[in-house]
């Protein structure tokens, strides 16, 4: 992260001394980059917790299924037991998916915000260009290092989405250790 911070710093400082008005309009989709890692981080934290309760239900009613398996034989509940470890494993799987789709959907955004900023950079560079108030040279520069800058806005991003994935393990970590015996 702090590479990544670093590499926006000194692209940003080299973006300013070529054109300041360029360089605002690249900076004005970092406050809805920031937007989507707040709202979506948060939904991705969520949604890795309920994945984690499921791993957990799941997993333990498994464990129970395998160590008293003589006695849903002695009953022959055999069939109702893979109903149910079906029915679990259906849930888990959806949540996984809840879960994939919220990250998926995180890192879409990001990817298609940049690209949508990088055509409007080239548009307004066309545009200055066009009425004098910069050079080609500029304009072409900026369309090189643009994605030198956007890079590591979407490495943080995805780094996000990992981070809010992490604390709801960690936060399910404390929560047990919080217990008191």
């Amino acid at each position: 992260i702090w590479m990544d911070l670093a590499s926006c710093g000194f692209y940003l400082l080299v973006l300013f001394s070529m054109d300041v008005p360029l360089t605002l309009a690249a900076l004005l989709v970092f406050p809805l980059h920031i937007l989507c890692m707040k709202t979506l981080g948060k939904k991705s934290k969520e949604t890795s917790r309920a994945v984690q309760e499921a791993m957990e239900e799941f997993s333990g009613d498994i464990q129970e299924r395998i160590s008293g398996i003589q006695v849903v034989k002695a009953f022959a509940r055999e069939q109702r037991e893979a109903r149910s470890f079906f029915a679990g494993a259906r849930r888990l799987f959806h949540l996984t998916m809840v879960n994939v789709k919220t990250t998926t959907l995180a890192n879409s955004i990001v990817q298609w915000l940049t690209q949508m900023a990088t055509l409007g950079l080239i548009w307004y560079g066309g545009y200055r260009l066009y009425f004098g108030y910069t050079n080609g040279g500029t304009v072409v520069a900026f369309t090189y290092l643009i994605p030198q800058l956007y890079l590591p806005v979407n490495r943080i991003s995805e780094m996000n989405t990992i981070l809010h994935n992490s604390l709801a393990a960690i936060d399910r970590i404390f929560e047990v250790f919080d217990i008191e015996p």
